[in-house]
């Protein structure tokens, strides 16, 4: 059975007026055709909805909000429009990779979940962003992350982007909103809720699903998260799961306002380590494991190479003291048999799951041990540093935390009330390639025709190029949207590479473009002829024959092959 978890109570939220930003005309044009297929959804069958079994349904019941949200004013007026029972779904994504934050947001929308918050990089971009996606609408910050320093190469572009939504996140959750923090490459198979609200996970503050790539077995040894999908839920605004997110902004701007002086100039920490939001999470972890500033991450895998190389008696030094001190006092609890509701035996593959979690402390300050490695915050705060602290504090007519680096705050800290978090189990989040591809993810593969998955990461996909693989992924187990598709690209013929970073179909297959270009579509006879061709040489020489009469005789030759099958409209073309 489970070992029983603390599940601390949220205080009361705020209510806020909504006050939406009004849409222009064009957007309600948009807005009315992206929401055309789930009118039926919207009007009268909402008990068919899967939303129904947690009580989450937003649908019709949030309001498209587009504006800055740098201010306190602008992220209350954005929560109060796009979240629902004091819940919102946080995504992000530029107007040049729309389509798959329009297949997201249209899943969540299947499952009768409106309330998305679309986070994006500017305002300009926000208004494309938009246009895409008229029921969310978009907000975006002037704050854009500087990256600077000897290895800002190894730099994702997307970074800055990834940073803002952390802001939000934090500052949300200050706010005492929940917040489910998603990438767009996701695939929800079932309402999240119906699962988060109920225990035993509704025990845990932070949900968060491992960085398990390469086989869902690993989860009974993985402890590090992924950055991507996490759940924050009931967390106090001045608690380690508040201060948790705060810190994966806060610490890579000590680094930069100290112009990386204190870690990569002194202590050689590659100045690449920290700007990824999964990395500051799984630093900041080792910190509420422990109850006190960590940097276990840091001087474990961001050393230089120089570094490494000219000291590895040292460097295996400190990562053997880190990963000791983190398994003896930050240890990862293992409960084998945690019983779930009889509901979810199918899902879930059973009726007892593992479950592997932290209980997360507030930092106090504590004396540093040079046997972990170098302390590598900078003696005193810069300007970014204050500016986001000072940000937290105006969020929230609340207590900031106690600050961890200030002695005469340790009893304090020390007081606040623990919170804890999940590596989730498998069924619940997890990556394709780790679980997907083993056909828990496909209907007719599983017990029940359901898929044995609730959040399905797209993630990893090795051996691809990423946009074309998490797509393909998303057509080989219905999860894809060919209207929304349609509705983006306009009518044209498929391409695979469509959306990618290769070189795009020519200009003759867009909407628009030359002539109007159609597919040759094979009579229902002769198609079903083809499976009689005695070897793939046979079926290959008939369709070369085919490509050859089309090309000299142009759809004169669909016309007349309609006739030889006996049908007077011919062979199909879409």
């Amino acid at each position: 059975m489970a070992s029983k978890v603390v599940d601390p109570s949220a205080a009361g939220a705020p209510r806020h007026l909504l006050q939406p930003l009004p849409l222009p005309p064009p957007l309600l044009l948009r807005l009315f055709l992206f929401l055309t297929p789930l009118m039926s959804l919207a009007c009268g069958v909402r008990g068919s909805l899967p939303c129904e079994r947690s009580g989450y349904c937003s649908l019709g019941r949030t309001m498209p909000f587009m504006g800055e949200v740098d201010s306190a004013l602008g992220l209350r007026k954005a929560l109060a429009a796009r979240s629902y029972k004091q819940e919102v779904i946080l995504m992000a994504t530029d107007s040049e990779h729309v389509l798959g934050a329009m297949q997201a947001v249209g899943n969540l929308l299947r499952l009768g979940l409106e309330h998305v918050m679309m986070l994006s990089s500017s305002g300009s971009d926000c208004v494309r962003v938009a246009a895409a996606l008229p029921s969310a609408g978009c907000v975006w910050l002037d704050w854009e992350l500087p990256v600077l320093g000897a290895e800002r190469d190894l730099v994702p572009a997307a970074v800055p982007l990834w940073h803002n939504r952390y802001r939000i996140a934090a500052r949300a959750v200050r706010m005492r909103y929940n917040v489910f923090l998603v990438d767009t490459d996701v695939i929800f198979f079932d309402d999240p809720y119906v699962y988060f609200k109920s225990p035993p996970f509704a025990n845990f503050t932070i949900i968060n699903q491992p960085e398990v790539l390469y086989d869902q077995s690993d989860y009974a040894i993985e402890t590090e998260p992924n950055g991507g999908v996490l759940y924050i839920q009931n967390a106090a605004p001045d608690g380690p799961a508040a201060w948790l997110l705060a810190e994966v902004v806060h610490r890579i701007l000590r680094w930069i306002e100290n112009g990386f002086q204190k870690s990569r100039y002194q202590h050689h920490i590659a100045t690449w380590c920290n700007y990824m939001d999964q990395d500051g999470l799984r630093d900041g972890l080792t910190s509420v494991r422990l109850g006190r500033i960590f940097f276990g991450f840091s001087v474990r895998d961001c050393r230089t190479s120089d570094w490494r190389v000219a000291n590895p008696e040292r460097h295996q030094e400190i990562v053997n003291a880190v990963l000791d001190l983190l398994n003896d006092e930050g240890t990862v609890h293992q409960d084998e048999q945690v019983e779930l509701p009889p509901a979810w035996g199918l899902v879930a593959g059973g009726r007892n799951v593992t479950f592997r979690y932290y209980t997360m402390r507030m930092p106090a300050y504590s004396a540093w041990d040079e046997r972990y490695g170098p302390y590598l915050y900078p003696l005193t705060r810069g300007p970014l540093s204050k500016q986001w602290l000072g940000q937290l504090r105006g969020d929230c007519e609340c207590p900031l935390w106690p600050d961890p680096e200030d002695p005469d705050a340790s009893l304090a800290a020390k007081a606040m009330p623990l919170e804890h978090f999940l590596l989730a189990p498998p069924f619940l989040m997890l990556n394709w390639f780790a679980r997907g591809r083993k056909g828990f993810w496909h209907p007719p593969l599983t017990p029940g025709g359901a898929p044995q998955q609730v959040v399905g990461h797209l993630h990893y996909i090795p051996g691809t190029s990423p946009a074309i693989g998490k797509a393909v992924v998303r057509m080989a187990v219905g999860q894809y949207d060919w209207l929304l598709a349609r509705q983006m690209l306009g009518p044209r013929m498929y391409f695979l590479h469509q959306g990618t970073d290769a070189v795009q179909p020519g200009p003759e297959t867009q909407p628009g473009g030359w002539a109007p270009l159609h597919l040759l579509a094979l009579h229902p006879s002769l198609e079903s002829g083809l499976a009689f061709t005695r070897s793939w040489e046979e079926y290959m020489e008939l369709l070369r024959g085919l490509a050859t009469v089309r090309g000299t005789e142009k759809w004169r030759f669909v016309r007349v092959l309609g006739r030889l099958m006996g049908d007077a409209e011919g062979a199909g073309m879409c």
